[in-house]
């Protein structure tokens, strides 16, 4: 028996995604167990290479995978996040603007699995389906990833679109708008990392649905405060294993 593992490289790019595989050999060879056994004047039989055995069957596999990638999707959202008046907020401007709603609907393809095993059809040399997908997909992850600079990544601030305002940039944190507005959020967008939003097996074939409460806010940073369009963009990946 053979079994070929297909592994996901992080970061691996395939063109066409399809994975070809050609003229690696696999040998079958016998060997003797004990001393009593008189093959150790027999040549060595066939490519194996392998001192004193016996080769009964080789077989070259070659072939190709052709991979079927699916996508979570959302619909690209805006923010409103009005206008702050920044001369209201006390001589060190320092106070944060309150949180807007920045929530999304994540949507999956249906999950396919993992773990389906073949065998081959000798009469063609094919390989065919044997059994069914064993394994569910599970443990939805989400990274953001912000398109300007990352002011502090330990509480989810990034900076804002050059050529408009400044002093200030946008903090993203997990949960509804209506957590409280303490300075310090509980649960700070950690940016360019994948967080768990989901452990649960999703079932095979099923598409999977997902509301992500997240909230945005304007902070103050460093430098003069200047008034101007207050804009940023994050990029949101998804994927399950």
């Amino acid at each position: 028996m053979i079994r070929v593992i297909l592994w996901k490289l992080p970061g691996a790019e395939n063109p066409g995604n399809v994975i070809n595989f050609d003229g690696f050999q696999v040998v079958n060879a016998l060997q003797p167990v004990s001393g009593s056994d008189n093959w150790g004047s027999l040549p060595n039989n066939g490519p194996s290479l392998i001192s004193n055995t016996f080769t009964t069957n080789t077989a070259v596999v070659s072939g190709n995978i052709t991979l079927s990638t699916g996508t979570c999707e959302f619909d690209n959202k805006n923010v409103p996040m009005g206008s702050y008046d920044v001369s209201l907020q006390g001589a060190d401007r320092g106070a944060p603007s309150p949180w807007k709603d920045a929530s999304f609907t994540l949507k999956c393809p249906p999950a396919m699995g993992y773990g389906r095993t073949g065998s081959v059809n000798t009469s063609n040399n094919t390989v065919s389906s044997r059994t069914a997908v064993t394994t569910s997909n599970r443990n939805l992850n989400i990274k953001v990833v912000p398109r300007s600079e990352v002011i502090d990544n330990t509480q989810g601030i990034m900076a804002l679109n050059s050529g408009g305002a400044e002093g200030y940039g946008i903090q993203l944190a997990w949960g509804s708008s209506a957590q409280p507005a303490v300075l310090n959020p509980a649960q700070p967008v950690i940016f360019n990392t994948p967080i768990q939003r989901a452990t649960a097996a999703i079932a095979i074939g099923s598409t999977y649905t997902s509301f992500v409460y997240m909230s945005a806010r304007y902070v103050r940073t460093e430098g003069d405060v200047q008034a101007g369009p207050a804009n940023a963009v994050v990029e949101i990946i998804a994927n399950y294993n």
